[in-house]
């Protein structure tokens, strides 16, 4: 093979390697371009498989209304104690506990009507103060 002969070989030899990169580089873009799911959405999905429709409403109204809470209940360590007033099970639930547990009887009676009481005005006049019998 002479010179001429090889220098046309490497002159054509580029010439294709400038031809095929750019459409395998353009694969590899279009396949990073392809939005990727995160952790969060992906959970989502498995959730919303898990629970169906009805169920994802049943958590987005949760939300909603979590979200609509005024901030000193939002605030409270024991808002999940609070949050009972809207759920008559968990009301039972909570004076079963306190009829169960080991204080006094004058304890028990004041203690669940403190409770009852804060029930009864959650979630609109929920004070700071209501924390201490939570």
């Amino acid at each position: 093979m002479n010179r001429k002969d090889g220098l046309l070989v490497l002159c054509i030899g580029m010439v294709l390697c400038l031809c095929l990169i750019p459409p395998a580089m353009a694969s590899t873009e279009e396949e990073n371009n392809t939005p990727a799911k995160d952790a969060a959405q992906l959970k989502m999905e498995e959730l919303e498989a898990e629970l169906g429709e009805e169920g994802m409403q049943e958590v987005q109204e949760y939300l909603e209304l979590q979200a609509s809470l005024p901030h000193v209940v939002k605030a409270s360590p024991y808002s999940y104690i609070a949050f009972a007033a809207t759920d008559e099970e968990s009301q039972i639930a909570y004076m079963t506990g306190i009829d169960e547990s080991d204080l006094t009887e004058e304890e028990k009676e004041k203690l669940k009507a403190e409770l009852q009481d804060v029930w009864d005005r959650y979630p609109d006049d929920f004070r700071i103060e209501d924390n201490v019998p939570l």
